[in-house]
């Protein structure tokens, strides 16, 4: 049978859930799991300039870096806009 329109509009809304430490335990025994299986390393770093925080995924043979985030490009980007606030205040001083 299904079920009335007062049973299906009273069901009770479940609020999304923090995973609990086993289960974020288990998340980076996968994801490091999968990291070993490509070859590649995670390295974090601070971008002195901007103090953005710097991801990079990196080959364990050749330490090439595959993939990074923010891109250096981004970072150029974010370097300069910092220098071009610097001026802008500067010039208001």
């Amino acid at each position: 049978p299904r079920p009335s329109a007062e049973e299906v509009t009273a069901a009770p809304v479940r609020e999304p859930t923090a995973p609990s430490p086993q289960d974020l335990q288990k998340m980076l025994a996968e994801a490091q799991t999968l990291l070993t299986s490509r070859a590649a390393n995670l390295e974090f770093s601070l971008d002195d300039e901007t103090g953005k925080t710097v991801v990079r995924v990196v080959d364990k043979e050749t330490q090439e870096v595959i993939r990074q985030f923010p891109s250096e490009e981004m970072l150029a980007v974010a370097r300069n806009l910092q220098r071009i606030q610097g001026f802008l205040l500067e010039d208001r001083a």
